[in-house]
């Protein structure tokens, strides 16, 4: 009865941003930071990826979170655009971006969002060893060494 329901009047409900979808969103987050992807991606399905970035953005995050990274790019890559410049979300975004793009193999395309990711957070001896990695893979050796 809940997805009938949620189908039926979630399209609306997404144009307007009413507080049903934040919660939605808001629960999603939750089943995300909680360990259960699976479940967050089933609540974000109802919600129809299309209609609202901040719905395709959380797919992306529990696809990345599920192991899935191929389903993670294909959410992330044309909604990052739309989410705020300096948003926790936008960050948040190019990283699993990065990250995915590495865990796909598509090592080249992973460096302009690690490099980014990289810039947000200096401190982060994991991600400068993956975009360390990442130029070594691509025959850029003196970029490796200088990223570590």
């Amino acid at each position: 009865m809940r997805a009938l329901a949620l189908a039926l009047l979630l399209p609306l409900a997404l144009a307007q941003n009413t507080p049903e979808v934040s919660s939605l969103l808001a629960e999603a987050r939750s089943l995300i930071d909680g360990g259960k992807p699976a479940a967050a991606i089933e609540t974000l399905r109802a919600l129809g990826p299309g209609a609202d970035p901040r719905v395709g953005y959380l797919l992306g995050v529990a696809y990345y979170h599920a192991g899935d990274p191929a389903r993670a790019i294909e959410q992330l890559a044309p909604v990052s655009p739309k989410l705020a410049a300096d948003s926790l979300e936008r960050r948040e975004a190019v990283q699993i971006l990065g990250l995915s793009h590495y865990l796909a193999g598509h090592v080249a395309e992973s460096i302009p969002f690690l490099e980014q990711t990289r810039a947000a957070m200096p401190d982060s001896i994991e991600l400068a060893q993956t975009l360390a990695t990442a130029y070594a893979q691509t025959g850029q050796p003196a970029r490796a060494r200088g990223a570590g």
